[in-house]
């Protein structure tokens, strides 16, 4: 919603007030593991479309790209192409993802960390 508000015409008046609460709403993502598939998601999402800011110094973006490869390996991301299935099915919390949904999230996490 923050990502998209900001070129929509009818929703441009959301994306301030958005833009202010993101930084207390994702504090509390990196508080703790990142485990679900969606969360890695929202998170790629942020990279790919961020927040403006005033210096390249200032964007989180880099920050997340690393914490996102380190999450999707985490929950073996990266080894759900090679094995075709679930390399810790005892997680709990992990949403479980089909294989393909596994893959292409590992590379899009690898491919925002390397570029």
């Amino acid at each position: 919603m923050m990502v998209s508000s900001q070129w929509h015409p009818s929703l441009q008046y959301l994306h301030a007030p958005l833009v202010e609460s993101h930084g207390s709403l994702i504090s509390t993502v990196f508080n703790k593991a990142i485990a679900p598939v969606e969360s890695i998601h929202a998170l790629l999402i942020m990279i790919m479309w961020p927040i403006p800011r005033g210096s390249l110094k200032d964007d989180p973006s880099w920050m997340y790209s690393g914490l996102l490869l380190n999450a999707g390996m985490q929950i073996g991301l990266h080894r759900a192409a090679l094995v075709g299935e679930d390399p810790e099915p005892d997680y709990d919390e992990r949403v479980e993802a089909s294989s393909v949904t596994k893959t292409l999230t590992w590379l899009s996490c690898f491919n925002n960390n390397v570029m």
